[in-house]
């Protein structure tokens, strides 16, 4: 009777021994599914799985021998887990299961043989992935500029936040900061149209990132405004660093946008700014003072 109701189901369901040899096979309605899981009685699990595949159910078999309670866990088997590869109807990409696996007892209350009921959860799986995943790309979506690629203005400010904390806990730490801005970006858009000014942005973007990616952050502070987060470099470094920067932007032509210039403002965080906002504002005014002096 028991064996009737389970073979109206549509998972299979083992029984082992003790030892591992396989007892029994119930449920799977589906006929060909079924008689292909039969041919598995007699046979030890050292017989049908690989040798990692095997040694895994064994030791499983083995705690609820020594424990004499049911086990519950999840895992992964695929068809490469098997040896004879005729035994399963698995492809070769892993398919997630949701196990209980549970002692029978006895006259005695010992284990006489263990009962192996698994079922399918690779639906779960593959939309806690999905769901994972999409995370993953909201989480960068917000920490990036839509049009740049580069990291944003939430990205920049975090880090910061960092960069002050361990310039006030380590004397021999140098953070520069780089404000490198267009100079006349509307009259860009206006002479050449927004698509134009846009592709300088990008270009500039682009750039920026492929000068500075390897000593320092890259970041869009604003349209025309990208803030560059230098490590451990003193000001005088970054001196240097700018004017070589400005001046490969100043002499690039290009058939694809009108040239431009940039101007770049620089400085420190220091040890006495009493939050990133004063550091921003000491950065703001050394970049006004840059555009100033060009005029």
């Amino acid at each position: 009777m028991e064996s009737a109701v389970f073979n109206t189901l549509p998972m299979l369901f083992f029984i082992y021994s003790s030892e591992g040899v396989y007892l029994d096979v119930l449920g799977g309605n589906e006929k060909a599914r079924f008689e292909n899981a039969k041919k598995l009685i007699g046979f030890h699990i050292n017989d049908v799985f690989e040798e990692n595949m095997a040694n895994f159910v064994s030791e499983k078999l083995k705690e609820v021998v020594s424990s004499n309670k049911a086990l519950s866990f999840t895992y992964a088997i695929s068809i490469d887990h098997f040896k004879d590869k005729g035994h399963t109807d698995l492809l070769h990409k892993p398919h997630w299961f949701e196990v209980i696996v549970s002692p029978i007892l006895d006259e005695y209350n010992k284990v006489s043989k263990i009962f192996w009921s698994q079922f399918s959860v690779q639906h779960y799986k593959e939309q806690l992935t999905k769901l994972e995943e999409e995370k993953k790309e909201l989480k960068k979506l917000s920490l990036q500029d839509e049009l740049t690629g580069l990291y944003n203005r939430r990205y920049l400010y975090k880090k910061l936040e960092n960069k002050l904390t361990l310039i006030k806990t380590n004397k021999n730490l140098n953070q520069s900061l780089l404000s490198i801005s267009i100079d006349n970006l509307k009259k860009i858009n206006s002479d050449y149209g927004l698509f134009d000014g846009d592709k300088t942005i990008e270009f500039l973007a682009e750039t920026i990132f492929l000068t500075f990616k390897n000593i320092g952050i890259c970041t869009r502070f604003r349209e025309d405004n990208f803030i560059v987060i230098l490590d451990n470099l003193e000001a005088n470094k970054s001196k240097e660093l700018a004017e070589e920067f400005r001046k490969n932007i100043e002499n690039h032509k290009s058939k694809d946008f009108p040239s431009f210039t940039v101007s770049i403002g620089i400085t420190e965080i220091r040890r006495s700014d009493d939050s990133i906002k004063d550091t921003l504002e000491r950065l703001e005014e050394a970049l006004f003072m840059q555009k100033i002096w060009k005029k």
